[in-house]
């Protein structure tokens, strides 16, 4: 049996061994097949900005407290902070999703597609409106 390790934290590493950290963020046009809630969700307009990582580059849409994610292989390091084990895994179209949820920090629906990543932060609100928002997804013509 494996035992637990309360307070651990995962650390994601470029191939050089570094910390994967965010290098720049800037306001972008949404980029076609990235996942995203439309161009408002529950009242608030997406903002889009290509972030690039160490390693890597990602795309995040913001509305207000909720953030949705896009990425390949380096996880952006917002995502990877309220990674837990996954209190919730279940299905949506062409995809899992691992829901964990950071005690009074945040939620993370994280969706695992044939062709890329995207996670769901809700960063206030309680872990339903994370939950379904993941599962409202859709791509971006």
């Amino acid at each position: 049996e494996l035992s637990g390790h309360p307070g651990a934290r995962a650390v994601q590493l470029t191939a050089h061994g570094e910390p994967v950290r965010v290098l720049s963020r800037r306001p972008a046009q949404l980029p076609a097949g990235s996942r995203w809630l439309g161009p408002r969700y529950e009242g608030r307009a997406a903002r889009v900005e290509a972030v690039e990582l160490t390693g890597g580059s990602a795309i995040r849409i913001t509305y207000g407290p909720l953030v949705v994610w896009n990425y390949t292989t380096v996880v952006p390091p917002a995502v990877l902070q309220l990674r837990g084990t996954p209190a919730k895994i279940f299905q949506i179209p062409g995809g899992i999703v691992h829901a964990s949820f950071a005690g009074g920090v945040g939620v993370v629906a994280d969706a695992s597609f044939a062709d890329g990543n995207s996670a769901v932060l809700g960063l206030q609100g309680d872990k339903i409106d994370t939950i379904r928002a993941v599962q409202l997804l859709r791509r971006a013509q």
